[in-house]
């Protein structure tokens, strides 16, 4: 006695001869499925063989086939908007996943290390098996054929309606990966000391302790809320030394400065400086007019540089940037910007970045050394890209982080609300 086998699930029962180009728009798209199949592998493998023999065999060819990929994703997604009878909700895991391995990656991030990426390719994987076996469930192959698919008619109004959907989606997924991608990139570059969610950015305060003495890491942004600044300028506890920062220009290096004035303005936020400026000042006027029984203001001293110790390229770099800040218009804006790129390099701008950032943690951390021996507390308010430096620098000193908060800098809400009220 025979047993039937079960029947094979289909898209349509079609005719098996299909035009010339639709059988070859499923060959473009099923060699391009299965690419993206072999570059996850490729991946786990090259990282696999690099980690544990030292062999870079497969890099080559690994390159390769990421590379084709990528380059195939317009004619992929062109495909997918001009031929209407393509089943696009078979396509669309991989070609989503190929630009979240590519070009997002968050909430994944690629630390350097043998096996980095190998998550990612997992996940790549992943989505072209599970994409494979519903092929299978419904042609009982494990690819498509022109055969398979449907015949639909009104193509052109099908067309039409495929490329103004592609067109508004692409607009969206182009504004939310802009967005997430300078989310990941300013959360990973600050060490978690800036942070957004949906209330707004968020700051974050450490406590870090060794022995008797204390210092306090408060992570800083140029503009905020004003309850921001001051409750952080009024949590600093008397006795404790406030190292402020700001570098000073005694030899008159700079021919402009960089101000955040304007921007406070139009969105309605204060400008750390200037709430920065009026603390300062009070904090004089209390410690003149204090009594012997009146606990003493906190005292404050800079633990910064003078722009004189930077490089001459530095200096430069300097310049050019608050010539761009300090642009009347946005055109003009545009146009300084435009000539600084053409001045100075990728890498010239990050060897200044870099230098900018580590000269001025050295300093301060040094400052630190020297004030603490007859300070039991310390509070360094400093802009979040430096605190990831400094933070490592008190770790290897002996400190411990014993507490830590988040304070919110700006409210999304309280910042669209002064946007809609302005004329």
């Amino acid at each position: 006695m025979s047993v039937a086998s079960p029947a094979v699930e289909t898209f349509n029962a079609m005719p098996a001869r299909r035009s010339w180009f639709l059988v070859a728009a499923i060959l473009i798209a099923d060699g391009w499925l299965y690419a993206t199949g072999l570059d996850g592998a490729l991946s786990i493998a090259d990282d696999l063989l690099k980690a544990y023999t030292g062999s870079a065999a497969l890099t080559g060819f690994r390159q390769t086939v990421a590379l084709s990929v990528i380059y195939l994703l317009p004619l992929v997604l062109a495909l997918m908007i001009l031929v209407p009878p393509l089943p696009r909700r078979i396509f669309i895991p991989a070609f989503l996943c190929t630009i979240w391995a590519n070009f997002v990656l968050w909430p994944l991030t690629l630390t350097p290390g043998p096996l980095a990426s190998v998550p990612v390719a997992a996940t790549q994987i992943i989505i072209f098996l599970l994409t494979i076996f519903w092929i299978y469930r419904r042609t009982g192959r494990l690819t498509l054929m022109a055969s398979d698919l449907p015949v639909k008619s009104h193509l052109v109004a099908r067309v039409f309606l495929g490329l103004f959907t592609t067109a508004v989606s692409l607009v969206i997924a182009f504004v939310f990966l802009i967005g997430v991608g300078l989310r990941n990139k300013i959360e990973t570059e600050t060490g978690g000391y800036l942070t957004f969610s949906r209330a707004g950015v968020s700051v974050a305060e450490k406590t870090l302790t060794k022995g008797d003495k204390t210092v306090r890491l408060i992570g800083m942004v140029h503009v905020g809320d004003d309850a921001f600044y001051k409750n952080i300028f009024s949590s600093f506890p008397p006795g404790s030394l406030v190292l402020a920062e700001g570098v000073t220009d005694r030899t008159g290096r700079m021919t402009g400065s960089m101000t955040y004035e304007g921007v406070a303005k139009v969105l309605g936020l204060s400008n750390q400086v200037e709430v920065q400026s009026q603390w300062i000042e009070k904090s004089v006027k209390d410690m003149q007019a204090a009594s012997p029984g009146r606990p003493r203001p906190v005292p404050l001293m800079s633990g910064d540089i003078d722009i004189s110790d930077f490089s001459d390229q530095t200096i430069g770099f300097l310049r050019a940037t608050a010539d761009v800040y300090g642009a009347p218009t946005m055109s003009k804006a545009y146009e300084r910007m435009v000539a600084m790129n053409e001045i100075y390099s990728e890498e010239q701008a990050s060897t200044a970045f870099t230098e900018v950032i580590e000269k001025r943690n050295t300093h301060v951390l040094n400052t630190l050394d020297e004030q603490i021996k007859t300070r039991d507390s310390i509070v360094i308010p400093w802009g979040a890209q430096h605190m990831p430096g400094l933070e490592k620098g008190l770790l290897t000193r002996g400190y411990a982080i014993t507490a830590q908060q988040s304070r919110l800098v700006i409210s999304f809400a309280g910042l669209f609300a002064t946007l809609m009220s302005k004329d």
